[in-house]
């Protein structure tokens, strides 16, 4: 998808696993190093199908599929996700009464880069830091995610409890950030976000920026989504968001922005503003 001054929003190269990659159900990385060239296929089992606990890892040409629970999660500093496919992690059933989150990446990372790293058909948020809400050791902080394409639609046959035509998803990225912990930076760049907002919840997003976050989103593309941007203020204990979006893209979509409860600082330049808005 093509944005403002000739640059672009999506994969900048091919994804996932090779023809000879080693096949595993799940993948525990608790040492450094670089570990590529894998198919994890966890057979629709329950549970996480790849932990990073070590820190300086990459994970590097990986498709990852096949789950009902969260697809990586990272405890880790320094650690890097790059041309990597991770798809269909369904938890529970669409029609259930709560929506159960299995998430493409989540955790409490500290210095994370996700990269040319393509994300769908999650039951969850392709991304979503911290579930925990925790600050220690530390809380997750400085996370870069560029050239990734997050979407998600109708599944085009039955997995795990859902059904053929059930969208699975709630959010492309979700910010839960603990309540004493600091500011918690996240980065989107050149990303493209796709048919987010119209399954099992209400009010989905393609970004659900809440809490203690300052989030920056620079060069993004956002398409048949119900709201591109929700940016919201402080509620209870919980502090407001800060946003800025720049150069960014948005068509086919219900609401570009919802700012709800008095969301401090939010800054939008050069928005770019597509049919079917």
């Amino acid at each position: 998808a093509n944005v403002l001054a000739g640059e672009f929003a999506g994969l900048s190269g091919p994804v996932g696993a090779g023809p000879d990659a080693r096949r595993v159900q799940t993948l525990r990385i608790d040492q450094p190093g670089v570990y590529e060239n894998i198919l994890v296929d966890g057979e629709w089992a329950e549970q996480d199908l790849v932990r990073i606990t070590a820190d300086n890892v990459v994970l590097r040409r990986c498709t990852i599929r096949h789950g009902r629970r969260d697809g990586v999660e990272v405890y880790g500093r320094h650690v890097v996700i790059e041309d990597c496919h991770i798809h269909h992690l369904l938890n529970g059933t669409y029609r259930a009464e709560k929506n159960l989150d299995a998430h493409g990446i989540t955790g409490r990372p500290l210095n994370l880069t996700v990269r040319n790293t393509e994300i769908s058909h999650v039951s969850g948020d392709a991304l979503q830091f911290d579930p925990g809400r925790k600050a220690e050791p530390y809380a997750w902080d400085n996370v870069l995610v560029e050239h990734c394409f997050l979407w998600t639609g109708p599944l085009d046959r039955d997995g795990a409890d859902y059904k053929r035509g059930e969208r699975p998803g709630e959010n492309a990225f979700d910010s839960k950030v603990a309540r004493d912990g600091p500011r918690a930076r996240i980065t989107m760049r050149n990303t493209l976000m796709k048919g987010w907002g119209h399954g099992a919840i209400g009010n989905g997003a393609a970004l659900n920026l809440k809490e203690k976050v300052q989030a920056v989103v620079d060069r993004c593309v956002f398409v048949e989504n119900d709201i591109a941007f929700r940016c919201r203020g402080a509620s209870g204990d919980r502090a407001s968001a800060w946003v800025t979006a720049r150069n960014c893209t948005v068509y086919q979509t219900s609401r570009v922005f919802r700012l709800e409860s008095g969301v401090e600082n939010v800054k939008i330049y050069h928005l770019a503003v597509g049919a079917g808005v």
